[in-house]
């Protein structure tokens, strides 16, 4: 992955890592990174469950049903042509 920073983020990461909190840039960037996606961990997981329950889908849904709801994760359904 290939990202352009402005050399005043540069220059921070650079201070960052001269004054010893983290050991390189790519640490710096892996960890900031790690640190949105956290953030976001809630939307990801409600979105995966809506997203894994189409109508219509091929296989044998009534298992994974029964495991979501015995979890307690709520179950959206779809069906095409319905909004």
């Amino acid at each position: 992955m290939r990202r352009n920073l402005s050399p005043v983020d540069l220059g921070r990461i650079e201070l960052l890592v001269e004054q010893g909190f983290y050991a390189n840039r790519a640490e710096f960037i892996r960890l900031a990174i790690h640190h949105e996606l956290g953030k976001h961990t809630e939307t990801m997981r409600e979105t995966s469950v809506r997203q894994s329950f189409v109508l219509g889908g091929v296989g044998d849904m009534r298992g994974i049903f029964k495991a979501k709801y015995f979890i307690g994760w709520p179950t959206f359904l779809r069906s095409p042509g319905w909004s």
